[in-house]
């Protein structure tokens, strides 16, 4: 394992916030949800998705020695997937109308299983998080049976309670059985839309699917996907923008040259189609970066009924601009949102508070921020210096990297992990802990050490404790179970080593 980055105080601050909104009490969105009223099957399911895909980004780049923190917040966040308050409203969505079809008459019945067809706008989602989990972890948690399970209580409405039950084999069969069933086109959201930026977690969840089930969907989905692409003309190669989206029945595109759409489609393409999505980057730069930056793109100078599209441009720019590598535009738009958004700490976690001051004041600056960009986009873009989603999809653990030796138990408000990874060459663990808001005497844990080397601990060069299995001193002790603990003190930051000594 080559050398992990680090971790800033702010970045692990984003992910302290994260850890807080997903441990929340089911039904208690506190600090999430937008007014997104034009987003008719609500918005929290974003929210939630992109603060997973950001986990996923830290875990394996900052802290592939170190799953406890990132594992388990996945995890929480896919619990809040199946709660009703996220998932529900797909009936009134499934039943179409006029504004999804101009052609439709009257609205159809209508469905309440979020699975069952079409809902790529959540499924998708579902399945990239999901398969993401087991790509990283392998716990085999989404392999089960009622891995995904819907419950429906007919209270006001309905014919009875009904209960959808899913595992992620089903979940990808259903995804990809839709794609050859459109002719690669894409998987509709609501009836008789598509769109492009929705498809893309669509895909990455059945990358990881094929990497963790040895299935063959993304293979066949990726190329025959690309074409249809193309052939529909998803993006204008004149102005080098993606569609917002296109009606099915009547073949017909939406363009939109947003800074939303690009931002949003081009982030996971990226992943998947990084040539193509840097061709043509620098046109979207050229067309959205100074208005972002001066206020002047429509979120930004719009009353109060700013579109929603409009909204989060600015983090899904940002989050574009960091994954393909443009660092320049990148820190340029952290240091607009540092100095306009009025970041906050709370108990170690930092976040940009939800806003609806969208006027630009007398300097041209907006102060608005939505959810989505506060809780996930801007926090994706500060850990993301460049192809992380590319690397989380392309170079995946392998078996080896995640049975080797890890730090675990380490309570994230005592100390943040700024880094951890693992050097098999020298056999060495090495992390980095930044002081939390209950900073003090702690310890953390480490599994997979050869019970027959002695390890050396050292902290900033001064060595600490000695480890040999079955030695226990007020410093260390190596427990029959073949866990490791070792105590530490974390009033100030602090680089540890646990090395073997030859």
């Amino acid at each position: 394992m080559n050398q992990a980055p680090t971790l800033s105080e702010k970045d692990i601050g984003h992910l302290r916030h994260m850890a807080r909104l997903a441990n929340q009490l089911p039904g208690d969105w506190s600090g999430m949800g937008s007014d997104w009223w034009d987003i008719g099957e609500g918005a929290h399911q974003y929210e939630l998705a992109f603060m997973a895909y950001t986990l996923g980004i830290v875990q394996h780049r900052f802290t592939p020695a170190y799953r406890d923190f990132c594992r388990d917040t996945i995890a929480a966040l896919i619990a809040k997937m199946m709660v009703p308050d996220i998932w529900q409203k797909w009936i009134n969505a499934s039943r179409g109308g006029k504004v999804v079809d101009p052609d439709q008459e009257e609205l159809n019945p209508g469905w309440i299983d979020p699975l069952k067809k079409h809902n790529i706008m959540f499924k998708g989602h579902l399945l990239q998080m999901a398969a993401l989990h087991e790509a990283l972890y392998r716990t085999g948690k989404y392999l089960e049976p009622g891995a995904f399970t819907f419950e429906f209580k007919a209270t006001t409405w309905g014919n009875g309670n009904e209960t959808f039950v899913y595992n992620l084999p089903e979940l990808a069969r259903i995804v990809y059985n839709e794609y050859v069933e459109s002719g690669y086109e894409g998987v509709q959201c609501e009836p008789n839309r598509v769109y492009p930026m929705c498809n893309q977690h669509a895909v990455l969840g059945l990358i990881h699917c094929d990497q963790v089930l040895g299935t063959g969907f993304s293979a066949d989905v990726m190329p025959k996907f690309k074409a249809a692409w193309q052939r529909k003309g998803y993006t204008d190669l004149d102005t080098g923008s993606h569609m917002r989206m296109r009606w099915v029945r009547q073949d017909q595109i939406h363009a939109s040259q947003a800074a939303w759409a690009d931002g949003w489609t081009g982030i996971f393409m990226h992943a998947w189609e990084p040539g193509f999505i840097e061709s043509i980057y620098p046109r979207q730069r050229e067309t959205h970066l100074d208005n972002l930056l001066s206020g002047k793109e429509g979120a930004r100078v719009c009353c109060a009924m700013v579109p929603t599209s409009a909204k989060i441009g600015f983090g899904m720019f940002a989050a574009l601009a960091a994954e393909v590598g443009d660092n320049d535009a990148r820190e340029r738009l952290l240091d607009y949102a540092d100095r306009n958004f009025a970041p906050r700490w709370t108990e170690g976690a930092f976040h940009f508070p939800r806003s609806d001051d969208w006027m630009p004041d007398e300097h041209g600056n907006s102060h608005g921020v939505d959810v989505l960009s506060g809780n996930a986009l801007l926090p994706m873009t500060r850990v993301n210096s460049g192809s992380g989603l590319w690397s989380l999809y392309n170079q995946p653990w392998t078996d080896e990297a995640r049975a080797a030796p890890h730090f675990t138990g380490i309570d994230h408000k005592v100390a943040g992990v700024a880094r951890a990874y693992y050097d098999a060459q020298a056999d060495a663990l090495h992390l980095t802990l930044l002081p939390g808001p209950h900073a003090g005497e702690t310890s953390f844990s480490v599994r997979g050490l050869d019970p027959k080397r002695r390890y050396a601990v050292r902290c900033d060069d001064a060595q600490i404790a000695t480890l040999e299995s079955g030695l226990h001193t007020d410093a260390a002790e190596w427990n029959g179970d073949g866990l490791v603990k070792v105590r530490i003190d974390t009033g100030k930051p602090g680089d540890f080593v646990v090395a073997s000594v030859h």
